[in-house]
């Protein structure tokens, strides 16, 4: 017997991260797949634009390894075009989901 729990994960945003210039980091590893619509952070690195802004963040709007991009900017629903804008860009709004954990 198998019990499967299904909860709608927490999102927040992230206005106006910037990461200082085209040589700047977003400073995360992440990962996703082709067809994949959202982007997997595994983890935040101790540099980089994210871990600038968690520093000044609560607890609960830092961006952490386990959440997930659902947008960049106006993009959504593809990981690929989240990850190319991501790519070319030097300051991003992010839509963050984070699953329950229970």
């Amino acid at each position: 017997e198998v019990d499967v729990v299904v909860c709608k994960p927490e999102t927040f945003e992230v206005r106006s991260l910037d990461k200082g210039g085209v040589a700047g980091s977003w400073g995360v590893d992440i990962g996703y797949h082709r067809q994949s619509s959202t982007i997997y952070i595994k983890r935040v690195l101790d540099c980089g634009a994210v871990a600038a802004r968690n520093r000044a963040a609560g607890p609960a709007e830092q961006v952490r390894g386990g959440d997930f991009i659902v947008g960049v900017n106006d993009v959504v629903g593809s990981a690929r075009q989240m990850h190319v804008t991501l790519r070319g860009a030097v300051s991003v709004d992010l839509a963050v989901a984070r699953p329950e954990v229970r």
